[in-house]
């Protein structure tokens, strides 16, 4: 992407990162091991991150428990405003 900054080493990527998103690897898990995301590395990115875990990600797998106790963890109450957009979509495919 023309413009984007690109890091392959995450130590060096968290301390630029503003917001980091967690998701399920699925079948790139064995290879994506050492991109889990830990309270350590947290400790590494700026003071004002966020940590959002998306639906399906697992602790203990692409993030570490301790990281959902770290302060950048958002929790999951954002994802609230979500619900009626979610019972949008199953009425109408409901019909």
């Amino acid at each position: 992407m023309s413009g984007a900054y690109w890091e392959t080493e995450i130590g060096d990527a968290i301390k630029r990162a503003g917001v980091v998103i967690v998701g399920p690897h699925g079948e790139h898990a064995k290879r994506l091991t050492d991109y889990k995301i830990t309270a350590r590395l947290l400790d590494m990115a700026p003071e004002d991150d966020q940590l959002i875990v998306c639906q399906g990600g697992v602790p203990g797998q692409e993030l570490s428990v301790a990281s959902l106790a770290h302060p950048s963890f958002v929790g999951h109450d954002f994802k609230g405003d979500e619900i009626p957009v979610y019972q949008a979509i199953l009425a109408r495919a409901m019909g």
